[in-house]
C-alpha cells in the first residue's frame, strides 16, 4: 500500500475547497485597513494619548521589514520570478516577454500588500487591547467584548492562547528548515563540493546559537540591532545587483511592474477560475498556499508589530503595513527578479534555468555566480540569508515568550531559552528526517482557523472603538 502524506492531503483538500475563501478574505484585511486609517478611528493611539514612539522610524520599519518577510524573501527574490519566467499560467509562452511581465505581476501580488494586512490586522488588535486597554498582550484579549459570560470569554481566550503558541512555532520552525537548507546549499557551493545534510544542520546549529542569545538579549540590543544589519545590508546586495545588472531594465520592470499590480489588484486578487484548471492548479499551488503561509505568521507578526509600535496611531501602523513595507518587497523582488530573467533571456540553459525550476534553494547562489566578486557577494549573501531568519526566529521567541507568560511584554530570559532552544530542536529533527516542509504543510493546516478568528477579532476592534469614542462623547 502506497503511503498518503495526511499533511499533503489536508493541505490539499483546504486549498481545493477554500480557494475562494481564503482570496475573498485575505482581501477583506487590506479594505478594512484601510477603512481604519481613513477613519475617526485612524487616529487611535496603541497606547495611551500621551505616549510617544519607543523606536526611531528607521529602526521601526527595519525590524517590522526584517520580521515580516523574513529570509522568503531571500529565498524567492531569485528563484519566484525565474520559474514563472520559465513556467508561466494562463497559457503564456514560457521564456517570452509576456511571461517576464507576467512573472512579475505575479511577485507583487505574492509579496505585496496581502501579506502585511494580515500582520497588520492583528498588530491592530494586539495593539489596542493591550497597549491602550492595559490588557496582557494576549491575542485572546479580542474575546472578552464578543461575550457576555465571564467565564466562558476567559476559557475561550486562553484557547487561543495556546493555539497561537502552537501555530508560531509551527511558522518558525518551517521556515528554520527551509532557511537552513538554503545556506547549506550555499555553504556547497562555495567550497565547490556536493550538497549534504550536515551543511544544513550546521547552519541551524549557528543561527540558533545567535537568534537565542538575540532574543535573551532583549529589543533594544538584540533585535532592533539585528534588524538595522539586516537593511543595511539588503541595501548594499541590492545596490550591488542594480549596478552591475540590467540597470535600466530594473527601472522600467519597477516602473511597469508597479503601476500593472495597481491597476489589476482587484482582479488578481479575487481571480478563482472553476473553469480553467490548469490555472486552479497553479493558484492552489502557489497563491492559496502562500496566503496559508503568512497566516501561520499571523500571531507571530501581529504580536511582535503590535510590541514594537507603541505610541504610533493606527494610520501610521497602516502605513508601516501596507504602504512602506511592500515597496520594499517589490523592490527586492524587481531587482532580483529583474536580474533573473535578464540572466535566462541571455543564457537560456544556465544553471539558474534549472534550479529555479527543480532546487529553489539554490538559485540565489546560482544568479550570485553570473555576476563578478561572486565570493564576496556569496558570502553577504549568506550573512543576509541568515541575519533575515535570526530577526524572524528571536522575534518569535520573544512573542512566544510573551503569550506563554500571559501577555508578559518582557518576558523572562529562563522562558525565552527554552522556547528558542524548542524551536531549533524542532527544525533539527525535521530537517534531519528529510521532511522540513512537513511542518510547513502542519503550519498551513492549523492556520486556516486564524482565518475566520481575524474576522471575529477585527468586528471586537471596531466594537471596542466604538464603544471609547461613544463614552468620550457622552464625557463632553
Amino acid at each position: 500500500m502506497s503511503y498518503i502524506d495526511p499533511g499533503a492531503r489536508g493541505l490539499h483538500r483546504i486549498s481545493y475547497t477554500t480557494n475562494w475563501y481564503l482570496v475573498s478574505v485575505v482581501t477583506f484585511y487590506i479594505f478594512f485597513m484601510i477603512y481604519i486609517a481613513f477613519s475617526r478611528y485612524g487616529k487611535v493611539k496603541l497606547g495611551p494619548d500621551n505616549s510617544v514612539p519607543e523606536f526611531s522610524t528607521f529602526s521601526w520599519l527595519a525590524m517590522l521589514f526584517s520580521a515580516g518577510m523574513g529570509s522568503g524573501l531571500v529565498f524567492f527574490g531569485a528563484a519566484e520570478p525565474a520559474y514563472h519566467f520559465l513556467c508561466p499560467p494562463l497559457g503564456v509562452t514560457p521564456g517570452s516577454p509576456q511571461a517576464a511581465d507576467l512573472s512579475m505581476q505575479l511577485s507583487f501580488l505574492h509579496w505585496g500588500c496581502h501579506p502585511w494586512s494580515i500582520y497588520g490586522i492583528t498588530a491592530m488588535v494586539i495593539g489596542y487591547f493591550s497597549m491602550r486597554k492595559n490588557k496582557p498582550a494576549l491575542i485572546g484579549n479580542f474575546v472578552e467584548p464578543l461575550f457576555k459570560n465571564e467565564k466562558t470569554a476567559l476559557c475561550c481566550s486562553h484557547f487561543v492562547d495556546s493555539w497561537m503558541v502552537f501555530l508560531t512555532v509551527a511558522g518558525i520552525a518551517s521556515s528554520l528548515g527551509i532557511a537552513s537548507s538554503q545556506m547549506g546549499a550555499g555553504i556547497a557551493r562555495f567550497f565547490n563540493v556536493s550538497n549534504n545534510l550536515w551543511f544544513a544542520e550546521i547552519s541551524l546549529a549557528i543561527m540558533s546559537v545567535v537568534y537565542i542569545s538575540t532574543a535573551v538579549i532583549g529589543l533594544k540590543r538584540g533585535i532592533k540591532v539585528i534588524a538595522d544589519i539586516n537593511v543595511y545590508l539588503s541595501i548594499i546586495i541590492c545596490a550591488f545587483l542594480f549596478l552591475f545588472g540590467p540597470t535600466l531594465g530594473i527601472i522600467q520592470t519597477f516602473i511597469t511592474s508597479l503601476g500593472t499590480y495597481v491597476a489589476n489588484l482587484p482582479d488578481w486578487t479575487l481571480r478563482v477560475s472553476p473553469w480553467d484548471t490548469d490555472f486552479d492548479l497553479w493558484q492552489r499551488g502557489w497563491t492559496v498556499l502562500y496566503w496559508l503561509w503568512w497566516l501561520s505568521w499571523g500571531p507571530l507578526c501581529g504580536v511582535f508589530f503590535a510590541r514594537v509600535s507603541y505610541g504610533r496611531t493606527m494610520r501610521e501602523l497602516v502605513a508601516g503595513s501596507l504602504l512602506i513595507p511592500p515597496l520594499g518587497s517589490f523592490a527586492w523582488m524587481t531587482i532580483f527578479g529583474g536580474a533573473s530573467i535578464s540572466v535566462l533571456f541571455k543564457t537560456p540553459n544556465c544553471a539558474l534555468a534549472d534550479s529555479s525550476v527543480n532546487n529553489m534553494s539554490m538559485a540565489l547562489w546560482d544568479l550570485m555566480g553570473m555576476f563578478p566578486f561572486t565570493t564576496i557577494t556569496t558570502v553577504m549573501c549568506f550573512i543576509l540569508v541568515a541575519t533575515f531568519l535570526i530577526t524572524s526566529a528571536n522575534s518569535g521567541t520573544f512573542v512566544v515568550g510573551m503569550l506563554s507568560s500571559n501577555g508578559n511584554i518582557n518576558p523572562s530570559k529562563q522562558r525565552l531559552f527554552i522556547w528558542g532552544s524548542l524551536m531549533a530542536v524542532i527544525s533539527a529533527i525535521t530537517l534531519f528526517a528529510g521532511d522540513f516542509r512537513g511542518i510547513q504543510k502542519l503550519a498551513g493546516i492549523i492556520s486556516f482557523p486564524y482565518s475566520i478568528m481575524t474576522l471575529f477579532m477585527a468586528y471586537a476592534l471596531v466594537k471596542a472603538m466604538k464603544e471609547e469614542f461613544n463614552g468620550k462623547e457622552n464625557n463632553l
